[in-house]
């Protein structure tokens, strides 16, 4: 017994040491990457597989090490060498799809993204969306507005990016994306009432939707992890400032797992706005009753709780929320 012990302990300590390398060696490779010096991290990676063997981590690192530095058949091959180890997956596949599109190689892409849509265990919209994209880059427009379609079934609600893609994508104009539009309008309830909900405030104090009628509301889904999100936060800083005093309220429903850390940012950011956490992440109640699939995700309600625009940004935002204002 005491020998056994022994052994797990000392395969504790050699695990440890692996860690603590791989740990190391991450660290020292990405302040390499952040200087910009990408043969070097790249050699620090390649030391550290010697060292601790060829781990996720490092995978990811080298892939990325790759990507920026656009050398696609490098991080193609590093791809086929996961498959190889570990099969198939359906994250692997859509890195995969990512690169053929870098390399506007599109019929293979289009192979890819349909087999990655086959193996996948859950049915994202986010699938359907590139299968679509690469229909219309092989200009098959009918096949396009099938997965446009498949991508709503499957909860897809962000029409103002369609919208804004449309003229790239050769789509301003046609009555068929006009219909999707008009259907997830209908589906998030756009011009009707809002969904009433009440959320804890970090606080401690409950904020309901229902009871801030006579205020314009910006619901904002949000992370602190999430990297659009925070690239939003000084122009919804400087909307809040402005505005706040004319009416505007906003209620930033945080996806967050990890108070602390959002606490932290708030303090450090200094948002002055209501900030409701359930530590949940995406399973939060109110993002599935809204059906928030990505973030960041903007809700724009009026003075009589209707709700009135979803998806806009920056400026687009700013001149929908004095109008509402004035109203």
């Amino acid at each position: 017994m005491k020998r056994l012990v022994i052994c797990c302990l000392v395969i504790i300590f050699l695990f440890t040491i692996l860690y603590a390398d791989e740990k190391e060696v991450l660290a020292k490779a990405q302040d390499y990457i952040k200087q910009e010096e990408y043969a070097k991290a790249l050699q620090v990676i390649d030391e550290g597989v010697k060292e601790v063997g060829f781990t996720k981590k490092l995978m990811r690192l080298k892939y990325s090490v790759f990507t920026d530095l656009e050398k696609f058949d490098e991080a193609m091959a590093l791809l086929d060498q996961a498959i190889k180890t570990n099969g198939e997956t359906s994250e692997i596949l859509g890195e995969k799809v990512y690169i053929l599109m870098e390399q506007k190689k599109y019929d293979e892409a289009l192979k890819v993204a349909l087999r990655q849509e086959e193996i996948a265990k859950k049915k994202s919209p986010w699938i359907c969306l590139d299968i679509a994209d690469l229909y219309l880059k092989l200009k098959n427009k009918e096949k396009a507005f099938t997965w446009l379609n498949e991508a709503v079934e499957r909860g897809f609600i962000d029409y103002a990016m369609l919208r804004r893609e449309a003229k790239d994508d050769g789509l301003e104009g046609d009555l068929r994306l006009e219909k999707i539009v008009a259907a997830i309008k209908d589906k998030i309830g756009l011009g009707k009432q809002a969904g009433d909900f009440t959320v804890k405030l970090l606080n401690g104090t409950p904020f309901q939707l229902s009871k801030q009628k006579g205020k314009v509301v910006l619901v904002d889904f949000w992370a602190t992890w999430c990297g659009p999100c925070r690239k939003e936060i000084p122009n919804l800083k400087a909307y809040y400032k402005e505005l706040n005093k004319k009416g505007l309220e906003i209620i930033g429903i945080s996806l967050d797992v990890k108070k602390e850390k959002l606490e932290e940012y708030i303090k450090k950011e200094q948002i002055a706005w209501d900030i409701s956490f359930s530590g949940k992440g995406w399973e939060d109640e109110t993002a599935h009753a809204y059906g928030v699939r990505s973030i960041p995700s903007y809700w724009l309600i009026d003075k009589k709780g209707n709700l009135r625009h979803f998806g806009l940004r920056e400026e687009v935002l700013k001149k929908a929320i004095e109008e509402l204002i004035l109203e």
